[in-house]
């Protein structure tokens, strides 16, 4: 088993986050007794998706490993979470992530549920394109509506991780976002 260091998710932060990769790795098994039904579907529906990215992007030739590849991979994607939560700035409100967190609960969502956030809070507050007006949502279902998939990334992967660590790491959802680098905008 080899032992990679990554640097933690916060970037103003010097702590290490240290994952172990080997062949037998629970990263890879939907069947893991230990995960919830959710996390099993996400596993699933993301492994060809993960497959396709090794496949394009182990460079055996080069000298890269599978655990390399993997960091890589890991890398570009929290490198994107950033950017992403840089480019939500000030449109969030702390009740918008709140609601976002309640609709959710602690689902993880599988690469193509970026893009069904807004049907999804729509769904769990019982309203529609033709109702969705005036109901306590509808500011922040145009706000989803509006989001780019990186954006919509960026969100979801808050609220996961939010459900998961920071609720009980942080003594507020505030304090979370600020941590995590999202300028939350302020209630109106």
């Amino acid at each position: 088993m080899k032992k990679l260091n990554h640097d933690a998710v916060n970037e103003s932060s010097t702590e290490n986050l240290n994952i172990d990769l080997d062949e037998e790795s629970d990263f890879d098994n939907a069947n893991n007794p230990n995960c919830s039904w959710h996390i099993q579907q996400a596993i699933l529906f993301s492994s060809e998706f993960a497959d396709v990215y090794a496949t394009k992007h182990y460079f055996k030739h080069a000298g890269m490993t599978p655990d390399a590849t993997a960091t890589v991979a890991m890398g570009r994607l929290e490198y994107a979470l950033r950017k992403g939560r840089q480019e939500l700035a000030g449109i969030i409100t702390e009740e918008d992530f709140n609601v976002l967190c309640n609709t959710f609960q602690g689902e993880i969502a599988a690469p193509s549920d970026f893009k069904s956030m807004a049907s999804d809070v729509a769904n769990e507050f019982g309203v529609d394109g033709d109702t969705y007006k005036g109901s306590i949502v509808e500011s922040l279902l145009e706000k989803l509506v509006g989001l780019s998939y990186l954006q919509q990334l960026a969100l979801r992967d808050l609220t996961e991780q939010y459900w998961y660590m920071g609720s009980h790491e942080t003594s507020s959802i505030r304090d979370f976002l600020q941590v995590s680098g999202l300028i939350i905008a302020e209630q109106q």
